[in-house]
């Protein structure tokens, strides 16, 4: 996708400058295009923020995997210690199958996509839609107190973040302007 961008971009450039200033030649008109255009490096270098990123959570997530095994004092359960293994081995995964999805995607002129919504975090955002629109009929009603539609407005926000910081970048705002209303 970053490869066509800079294509057309350059190609836009081209005409639109060979259009308004016809004393410009077309390989003129290229060279500026071409240097006009960084959408390539910068898909580049955001793709690269989000895997540095991605690696640096996958450290803190094995050293969080070190301490709770050899570190953890004083040693809770072993059934906590093993909830706790379990929670952050299943994020390891994630983390390790999206930093190969960069991986690939740099060697390769086919992106595919690092995260995509699941199931039940489409369920989850239809959910998160449907409160908020009743919450607001209930407000309009007046069936309840301000405080207490504040409240509970303010726990489905607290929610509303820990699910958009599972979604996927390109996703988070959509979200944000679906719970919203717009």
């Amino acid at each position: 996708m970053g490869v066509s961008l800079v294509f057309f971009t350059t190609v836009a450039v081209a005409v639109t400058a060979h259009y308004f200033f016809p004393m410009i030649t077309w390989p003129l008109a290229f060279l500026l295009g071409a240097i006009i255009s960084p959408p390539d490096a910068a898909v580049r270098s955001s793709s690269n923020e989000d895997k540095e990123e991605k690696e640096l959570q996958l450290y803190v997530v094995n050293s969080m995997l070190h301490f709770i095994e050899y570190e953890f004092f004083p040693l809770p359960e072993e059934r906590i210690r093993k909830e706790l293994r379990n929670k952050y081995e299943q994020v390891a995964g994630k983390l390790v199958k999206e930093i190969s999805t960069h991986t690939r995607n740099e060697k390769e002129e086919e992106q595919f996509p690092v995260r995509t919504l699941t199931a039940m975090q489409k369920a989850q955002i239809e959910v998160g839609r449907f409160q908020r629109e009743l919450l607001l009929k209930l407000h309009k009603d007046g069936r309840f107190s301000d405080t207490a539609i504040r409240q509970v407005e303010r726990d489905m926000d607290i929610d509303e973040l820990k699910l958009n910081q599972l979604l996927p970048k390109e996703d988070q705002e959509k979200v944000l302007r679906t719970f919203k209303g717009e």
